[in-house]
């Protein structure tokens, strides 16, 4: 099991943690985010009060917590025009 926190790259800020049984999916995930063009904009992070952002990929760090990996992954964002709805 890993822990995943999607954080402001200039707050530090966690804006949503969530977790994954398999690692290799979070790091198909990093590949993908990493692999994006600078300037592309089409990445939407739901924050933890279910507000949609857009987000731009910055970098990831990962750290021992308890006995689980945890990757934090660092985004610019900013509050979206389009709000999704999310059903909880």
């Amino acid at each position: 099991m890993i822990r995943v926190e999607f954080a402001n790259v200039y707050t530090q800020e966690t804006l949503r943690e969530i977790s994954f049984k398999d690692e290799d999916q979070m790091k198909d995930l990093i590949n993908l985010l990493a692999s994006k063009p600078e300037d592309s904009n089409d990445t939407y992070l739901i924050d933890s009060q279910f507000r949609s952002l857009d987000a731009k990929y910055v970098t990831h760090s990962t750290y021992e917590d308890n006995g689980i990996t945890v990757y934090r992954l660092l985004f610019k964002v900013q509050l979206s025009e389009k709000q999704f709805k999310v059903l909880h």
